[in-house]
């Protein structure tokens, strides 16, 4: 498997703890996308057809999911018996989920939500939308839109971005990673009451080589107690 690398960086800083408020702060530390994190099927007939219409679903097999339509009280967990990555594909879904994260991943496995070309999706829930054990990747050309009373999405891994246009609306703090939030390219839009990207580890990393990122938060935009790498694309952080 071929690996884009990114081993770009313009600015060091020194010391752990990174508060981010109106500039961006520059490290040495970088972060490698796969090639498959930029993969969106293009044919649809191979997909799987995910059901939502029960008020919760179990995906246990890897595979690649297509998911559409309009939902109400209906929940994912992904719980895998083996091996294996999960994609989700979202095409014009909205879906709301109460009492319940979206999508719940147990196992942690890797999975990948993107968004066909011009669709429309949105994910909503009175709990973190997303809850994830393993590494998730956002990819696509379509628009998602995911909110929530407190966090939208919360990872022990890896969140990543590879294209897409993307808009959080929090209650809480909108992005939280045990260790990496890492931006390769797409449009994201974070509006939160607490803190925009959030990291409680003084090994973690905040890496942005491309794209777009606003954050208007009424605490930090960015809070990591490790480094923070932006390499480039344009930061718009706002009060």
């Amino acid at each position: 498997m071929r690996l884009l690398s990114c081993f770009i960086c313009l600015f060091l800083l020194t010391g752990c703890h990174t508060e981010i408020n109106d500039v961006p702060v520059y490290d040495s530390n970088t972060f490698t996308f796969l090639e498959e994190d930029f993969y969106i099927p293009t044919n649809t007939h191979d997909l799987i057809p995910l059901d939502l219409s029960s008020s919760s679903i179990l995906i246990d097999e890897p595979g690649n999911y297509i998911l559409s339509g309009h939902y109400q009280n209906t929940s994912i967990t992904i719980n895998l018996i083996e091996r294996g990555n999960v994609r989700l594909i979202l095409n014009n879904l909205e879906a709301t989920a109460n009492q319940t994260p979206f999508l719940s991943v147990v196992t942690p496995t890797k999975v990948t939500i993107s968004q066909l070309e011009d669709t429309n999706n949105s994910l909503r829930s009175d709990q973190t939308v997303i809850e994830t054990n393993g590494p998730i990747t956002f990819s696509g050309q379509g628009n998602l839109s995911i909110t929530s009373p407190t966090t939208t999405l919360s990872s022990k891994k890896v969140i990543s971005f590879c294209g897409g246009n993307y808009h959080f609306v929090s209650g809480k703090h909108g992005l939280v990673s045990d260790e990496i939030i890492a931006i390769h390219s797409g449009n994201i839009n974070i509006n939160s009451q607490n803190n925009g990207l959030y990291i409680h580890n003084e090994n973690g990393l905040v890496y942005m080589l491309d794209g777009n990122l606003t954050i208007t938060s009424t605490d930090l935009s960015i809070s990591n107690e490790g480094n923070t790498n932006i390499v480039g694309g344009v930061q718009t952080f706002k009060k």
